[in-house]
């Protein structure tokens, strides 16, 4: 089971202990409704217990893309985006 594979398992399952071996020691999360990243492993794993524990219901995924990015370094690298619904306080986000 690669990576992406594992990530997705973790948080289908809400599984926030086995989402902290897959994120780099310095990982940042950039979220829709916050100017500033999430900064660091403690921060980020935070962020998603909480999504993951307490703001979505019905979480899914529904879709995956995959392809190259570019790194801050200006370096090509692997990229996916999973694609999922869930609802919070009753109103269905995708």
């Amino acid at each position: 089971m690669d990576t992406i594979d594992r990530f997705r398992t973790a948080v289908e399952e809400r599984d926030v202990d086995a989402l902290e071996a897959l994120f780099a020691p310095e990982p940042r999360f950039f979220s829709p409704i916050k100017f500033t990243p999430f900064e660091g492993r403690a921060m980020v794993l935070g962020v998603f217990g909480v999504l993951m524990r307490r703001v979505f219901e019905e979480f899914r995924y529904v879709g995956e893309l995959h392809g190259t990015a570019e790194t801050a370094a200006g370096e090509a690298t692997d990229s996916h985006v999973l694609i999922f619904r869930s609802v919070v306080n009753g109103k269905q986000i995708h």
